[in-house]
Order: C-alpha cells, then structure tokens, then sequence
C-alpha cells in the first residue's frame, strides 16, 4: 500500500521551518525545529546522554532521559511559536543516531516524553525532511542514498521508508511533496502490521488534517481498514 501526503510543509506552525533556521541551539544542544506533517524536534541521541539504539523498554525507564527530552520540548515549543507545550503531545522529540542495520538513520522519538515503539508516520515525513535539509542536524550521521530521497528510517521495531521531495529554489526549502512508503518487515516481529508500526494516533491526526491521499492500495482482505494507517506489506 503507498499513501502520498501533500501540503505537508507547515502542517501546525505555518512553516516547514518554525524558528527560520535550520539549526537552533535549544537548551544547550543543536536540534533542528522542523513541520513537514507533523512538528518535530530532532537532536542527536549522543548529545541526551544516549547511543540511540537503546530499546523501548531501557529508555522508558529512563527518568532523566525523560525530564531531559522534556526540557528541550519546552524550550523548541516556544521557538516554534506553539507556545507553552507542557500539556501537548507536540513537538515530538526524535534523537537519531547513525544507523546499525542498513538503513539511513536511527530513530528514537518520545510523545511527549515516553519512548514511542516504533515512529508515527508524518513525523518520520519530518526528520527525513531534515536529514535533507543544508544544514540540518543528523545529516552528518545519516548513509543518505546515492540518488533519489528514499530514507530508510530504523526504529525500534521495523524500517520505515519514506520519500521527500523539497523545493530549494527557496530559503528556507519549501516540503513540497512527501510520499511515504512503509515496509512491514514480517520477518523481523511476530505481531501483526497495526501493533507493530503503532499507527492508531497517527491515523486520527491525518485524517481530521485531510493531508492523507492514498494512490494505491495492494493485498487482501483488510486493505481498506489499514488504508490510513500505512504502508506496503510484504
């Protein structure tokens, strides 16, 4: 299954970046404030005290972790002009680091606090946008592909692909386009594609935004249920 999402730039803040800058220092690090589809925060995982590849379960126990991330959501909230996020679930926070199984980045994204199990599919839009981005924070840490913009993003569960296309004939670039296609790696967890890649919040935000446009839909019986909530099984 493959779902296009188009007009993604801005989704919340107006701006594919809300600060005007593609890097900002926020709460003593670099992070990049970015809003392809969804706003999001991305940070090195080194510069929060982690290697990025810890399992859900370690950095859910992580009290400091959480107050640290927490400190840099407040702080890129009012850069972002969202204001006071104390009670939001926006901006997410997602540290990245290099990747450790083929992909192009690893991937650890917290809402507002707490570990996601894998990575919602329009932020996983907005850190692929700011791996592309000059300047951007993670891109040094990045395998980014020869040619064309598919990023293989790792998170804790599976891989998650998504294509990005961005008008730089401006300053700052503007998301013009951002289809992402997720790949349900069976042989990589028993569970079914739903609980894996942890869609259920993701599908409400999409739909009630109408940003979601589906342009094909493969395989059986359940394809129309899973139409918004992501990707190409196989």
């Amino acid at each position: 299954m493959l779902l296009r999402f188009a007009d993604t730039a801005g989704s919340a803040t107006g701006r594919l970046l809300p600060t005007g800058h593609a890097r900002d220092i926020v709460d003593g690090i670099e992070v990049t404030c970015i809003d392809n589809g969804m706003p999001v925060v991305v940070a090195r995982a080194i510069d929060l005290g982690i290697a990025g590849s810890e399992p859900h379960a370690e950095l859910a126990a992580d009290q400091r972790l959480a107050a640290r991330v927490q400190a840099v959501r407040l702080a890129a909230g009012k850069l972002m002009g969202l204001g006071d996020v104390s009670g939001a679930t926006v901006p997410k926070a997602t540290l990245i680091s290099p990747p450790r199984d083929g992909g192009t980045i690893c991937a650890r994204t917290f809402i507002p606090v707490r570990p996601h199990p894998a990575i919602g599919v329009l932020g996983a839009v907005s850190v692929a946008t700011a791996l592309l981005l000059p300047d951007g924070v993670g891109a040094d840490l990045a395998r980014l592909p020869a040619t064309g913009n598919r990023l293989d993003i790792e998170h804790p569960t599976v891989h998650l692909e998504v294509d990005v296309e961005l008008d730089t004939a401006t300053d700052p670039p503007i998301g013009q386009l951002a289809p992402s296609t997720k790949p349900c790696v069976v042989s990589r967890s028993p569970q079914p594609c739903r609980q894996r890649l942890g869609h259920e919040d993701h599908r409400a935000t999409a739909h009630r935004a109408g940003r979601v446009r589906p342009l094909a839909v493969c395989g059986g019986a359940g394809a129309a249920e899973t139409l918004a909530e992501a990707g190409r099984c196989r």
